[in-house]
């Protein structure tokens, strides 16, 4: 819209308004600056351009529709950059393409003041080869059913094939995450128990599973027990008490 426009709702004394249209273009300016060096953005645009001469026209304004007031800093574009180069290879394909979607909308906000950051001038020097363990193949159906299972504290039915068969048996698992180890992912929860005033008892109940072995995965419309959410029952803490190895020592056997 117009400043002309602009000023119906700005100003209010008739006898200032020139003045008070003048401090509407300067906030208008100061504005557009603002957004290019917090932002790094050219959110705010004028018609004819910032810049330019706009002697016997009316200039226009509006903001840039995909604008988001978010901050965006560089920390925040290097851990979607990294994480894209880093999971590149063995992420499913719905995985990935939100990391690109993100990326391209990083872009669009920040344009390139990442990089000219420190922090961004080192992908210059930086490359990521595919691992030499060929990473499985995900199932997309899986990956999105425990996702929402996940996200909805639900309980999930899944198919998993055994490390030491080759048929499939159903179990229901109360789900708490996902583990990524080098180019694997695992489905760590608890097999289905009752609450017990004792930790200890709860644990012996922690499974992990290898998602390429999971078949198929259902979300089931019942919400997980509360002592699932316990502290104790982080995944930093089911960490520190070497629960999320996924080898078959004492503490923990891979099914």
């Amino acid at each position: 819209m117009s400043l002309t426009e602009l000023m119906v709702g700005y100003g209010d004394d008739s006898d200032n308004f020139a003045n008070e249209r003048k401090n509407l273009e300067n906030d208008l300016i100061a504005l557009n600056q603002i957004f290019n060096d917090i932002f790094y953005n050219d959110a705010l645009v004028r018609v004819p351009a910032w810049g330019k001469n706009i002697s016997g026209q009316t200039a226009r304004f509006y903001i840039e529709p995909s604008f988001s007031i978010d901050i965006i800093n560089e920390q925040t574009v290097f851990f979607w950059e990294m994480l894209d180069k880093y999971t590149a290879n063995y992420l499913p394909v719905s995985f990935k393409q939100s990391i690109t979607d993100k990326l391209t909308q990083l872009g669009r906000q920040n344009k390139d003041g990442f990089h000219r950051s420190k922090l961004g001038r080192w992908q210059d020097y930086l490359i990521t080869l595919p691992s030499i363990v060929q990473a499985p193949t995900l199932n997309d159906d899986v990956i999105t059913s425990i996702h929402q299972a996940l996200l909805n504290r639900l309980q999930l039915k899944i198919s998993y094939q055994n490390k030491w068969h080759g048929s499939s048996a159903e179990r229901v698992i109360y789900p708490k995450g996902l583990i990524f180890i080098d180019n694997m992912i695992y489905f760590t929860g608890f097999n289905p128990t009752d609450d017990h005033i004792d930790d200890e008892v709860l644990l012996k109940a922690h499974r992990n599973f290898a998602v390429n072995r999971i078949t198929e995965a259902g979300v089931i419309d019942k919400q997980v027990p509360d002592w699932v959410g316990r502290d104790i029952f982080s995944l930093d803490n089911l960490n520190k008490l070497g629960k999320l190895e996924p080898t078959d020592s004492v503490q923990i056997k891979l099914f």
